[in-house]
């Protein structure tokens, strides 16, 4: 079938031409975006007793689905692999920003007593094939201390939600070599849940099974403090 959509994509970053929903600036919109019915000082000493908590409904709903929705539409993809690919955020003007990342980045750090002496240093979203067989590898981000995960495609799109699918697995290591024989925790997949955890343990993605349709895919974002 007749498709020229990658000229199309190639043509629109060549001429700097940026397709968003959202309004690329380092401004902040006016209102708050995280979810004020959270119980912030539970969710900072279940952090600091454990190092990992997870958190339903982080965001307010509206604001959860514009960055899935910003993440549809973007005409950017960075750090593409075969079943996934990124987009890269960064307030230092050489990558693509925009006010609703300056809400949630500084209202996290403001929310969260264990940021209070760390700083947002980077952050991205990735946008996954429908039915994986690979995702994002073990591995562990040594350059941050802090990671707050967040996923955006609502969980009516799920296809297959069992444990082997979807989440994440944070182990109880830093070593890559120790993760056949460490603790380990599996996160199940949700809509505006967000995990937080060390950047320095090993993680990984399990594999997504999500229904048919571009739409349907799974997003998420994430950001790292140091």
């Amino acid at each position: 079938m007749y498709s020229d959509s990658k000229e199309y994509l190639k043509y629109l970053l060549q001429k700097n031409i940026i397709i968003s929903t959202e309004k690329i600036s380092f401004e902040k919109l006016n209102e708050n975006v995280l979810n004020e019915d959270l119980d912030f000082n539970k969710l900072n000493k279940e952090f600091i007793e454990n190092g990992f908590c997870v958190i339903d409904n982080i965001l307010k709903k509206e604001f959860c689905e514009r960055l899935q929705k910003f993440m549809l539409t973007i005409n950017i993809r960075e750090d593409i692999y075969n079943e996934y690919a990124a987009v890269n955020f960064d307030k230092n003007g050489k990558k693509i920003w925009f006010a609703l990342l300056t809400n949630i980045s500084d209202e996290l750090k403001n929310k969260f007593n264990f940021l209070k002496n760390l700083n947002y240093q980077r952050g991205w979203s990735f946008i996954h094939s429908n039915s994986q067989n690979k995702s994002v590898e073990k591995h562990a981000d040594p350059g941050s201390l802090i990671t707050f995960n967040i996923w955006c495609t609502p969980d009516e799109c799920i296809l297959d939600n069992n444990e082997k699918y979807n989440g994440v697995v944070i182990y109880d290591t830093f070593n890559i070599d120790e993760t056949d024989k460490c603790l380990k925790k599996i996160v199940s997949y949700k809509f505006n849940r967000a995990v937080v955890f060390d950047s320095r343990k090993i993680h990984e993605s399990l594999v997504a099974r999500f229904k048919d349709g571009y739409e349907n895919r799974k997003i998420n974002y994430t950001f790292l403090y140091k």
